[in-house]
């Protein structure tokens, strides 16, 4: 009989574990059915204060697609997939924008486009601004990277919590 018991509790904690991995999978990436769409960040646009580029006006990236990505220097997923998203940018500017959205200190953000030369807009607002955004866009749990990828409608067709991936982009060129 006492052998049953240790079998019963590891199962009971193999199934719990399960469960939360299976959430976590499903919160990592999802296509989200939320009616945010571009025209709900207009509201934080006039906040923002562009770090590598001219002012950054949602109205110039009318018609296309464009992926929203919150980052910080500090953060080593980040870190990584910046040049993977400058040279998609790059590559398909004519159908798809990228805008980061930084959730760091102004001067670490700045030196770190500059010494990386990432070319695509990046903007800075105040925290409390960035946070209300990040929910807004059902970013709340405060991990980064955060992406949020809009239709050439401005609305949202997919949402990812951790670093994008080329699968990722690709869905937005298909």
């Amino acid at each position: 009989m006492t052998l049953k018991r240790p079998v019963i509790i590891a199962a009971v904690i193999a199934a719990g574990l399960s469960a939360l991995l299976a959430g976590i999978a499903v919160n990592f990436y999802s296509t989200t059915s939320a009616k945010v769409t571009i025209a709900d960040l207009k509201a934080f646009e006039e906040h923002w204060k562009p770090l590598n580029a001219e002012a950054v006006s949602l109205d110039a990236f009318e018609g296309k697609r464009v992926l929203v990505n919150f980052w910080g220097s500090w953060c080593p997923p980040c870190v990584k997939e910046m040049p993977m998203l400058d040279a998609f940018n790059e590559m398909y500017s004519d159908q798809v924008r990228v805008i980061g959205v930084v959730v760091d200190r102004e001067q670490p953000a700045k030196e770190f486009l500059a010494q990386n030369a990432i070319r695509f807009p990046s903007v800075i607002a105040d925290i409390r601004l960035t946070s209300e955004m990040l929910e807004l866009l059902g970013g709340s749990d405060g991990v980064l990277p955060y992406s949020v990828a809009f239709s050439d409608s401005g609305n949202t067709m997919f949402t990812k919590l951790g670093p994008l991936t080329e699968q990722d982009l690709s869905i937005l060129v298909e």
